[in-house]
């Protein structure tokens, strides 16, 4: 996939899960972290909404 249909469908989804849930959606990316208080921030609060 390339930059441009990687970004449209990243906001795509992004914009979906906000109006399913409500509320502000962060999509976040393990390889995308590098801090890890800012890791462990995460870790205390994210939810896993579907694993495959």
């Amino acid at each position: 996939m390339d930059y441009g249909e990687y970004a449209d469908t990243y906001f795509n989804i992004a914009d979906k899960f906000e109006n399913l849930f409500h509320r502000p959606v962060d999509l976040v990316t393990d390889k995308s972290l590098s801090n890890p208080y800012f890791i462990d921030s995460i870790n205390q609060t994210k939810t896993l909404l579907y694993e495959y």
